[in-house]
């Protein structure tokens, strides 16, 4: 599997319109009922859960200007897969990604299948319960992602296809961030667009992010 992480900037309510429509848009969503899995979550709406990550943003403990308002992480598989992932593999995958990157964060998780493959995509709060920072470490998240791919290999063997080859990934993950660089500057520009324009051009950056990473890091 292939796992991205991206950061949402805080006083961006378009960011956090746009993130949660595009995890629960049912032109992406393959079944009639949403997958959703949810943790720390009471509510079952959009409203519901923008309210929840906010009220939770509130009792951070440090602050700062420039801190996240939510992450949004991609989990995605080979599309030779495809055929062989179930709903039960993707919903206990999704389980043991929450309980590996912090069982005191909040989490909203859907399956896409809008691309050629089928994908996760996890809203996570940037605000653990008890106030403190999400936030881990790229060695942390490396360690995530080789403990994730660990326990695919074991308890799904059949998706053998989807198991990268961390050489490449690594190559693509560099070319990522440099692309990420350049368009660094634009990110101002957000507030200022309409939520039609912002959602397009996000959503095809995010596109052309993870089909980089996959054409580079899948067999």
């Amino acid at each position: 599997m292939i796992i991205k992480n991206l950061t949402r900037k805080s006083g961006t309510g378009t960011l956090l319109n746009y993130l949660f429509k595009y995890i629960t848009n049912k032109d992406k969503i393959s079944e009639n009922k949403p997958f959703i899995v949810r943790h720390n979550i009471r509510s079952n709406t959009i409203q519901g859960y923008i309210k929840e990550f906010e009220l939770n943003e509130k009792n951070r403990i440090h602050k700062r200007k420039d801190q996240p308002a939510v992450n949004h992480v991609i989990i995605s598989w080979s599309n030779k897969d495809a055929d062989k992932l179930t709903n039960n593999m993707l919903r206990d995958m999704a389980k043991m990604f929450i309980k590996i990157r912090g069982e005191q964060n909040l989490y909203v998780i859907t399956k896409h299948i809008d691309r050629s493959h089928i994908h996760l995509h996890c809203a996570l709060s940037a605000t653990q319960l008890n106030g403190k920072s999400s936030r881990i470490s790229k060695l942390a998240f490396e360690t995530l992602k080789k403990s994730l791919d660990a326990y695919q290999r074991e308890k799904y063997p059949e998706l053998s296809h989807s198991l990268p080859e961390h050489g490449k990934q690594k190559e693509a993950v560099k070319a990522w961030y440099k692309i990420q660089k350049e368009l660094h500057e634009l990110e101002h520009i957000r507030s200022s667009v309409s939520r039609e324009v912002d959602y397009e051009r996000v959503r095809s950056l995010d596109r052309f992010e993870l089909g980089l990473m996959e054409q580079s890091a899948f067999k």
